[in-house]
């Protein structure tokens, strides 16, 4: 079964701001400041499922926000220590 999901990846989606947004497309940087009603909608039914929210490529808006919405731990499946490696995701 499913174990973990990612809110989102390259470019925003319907549920909140990717840390890469599509910018080739037109993409402005966090045009949604952070979850959408469908991402907090998200947070939620996956944590009633048992699915851990995973915020990897997600902005720091959606992180934070995810994090303070989610009734169990969150995840950041592939990220790394900002201060070593500066990288959006």
């Amino acid at each position: 079964g499913v174990r973990y999901a990612g809110i989102t990846h390259f470019g925003h989606n319907q549920f909140g701001d990717s840390s890469n947004p599509n910018t080739e497309a037109g993409e402005v940087e966090a045009p949604n400041g952070g979850l959408t009603d469908k991402g907090r909608a998200l947070v939620s039914m996956l944590n009633r499922s048992g699915i851990m929210v995973d915020v990897s490529h997600a902005s720091r808006d959606v992180m934070m926000q995810a994090a303070a919405l989610s009734t169990a731990p969150i995840i950041a499946s592939h990220s790394g220590v900002k201060a070593i490696a500066d990288s959006p995701r």
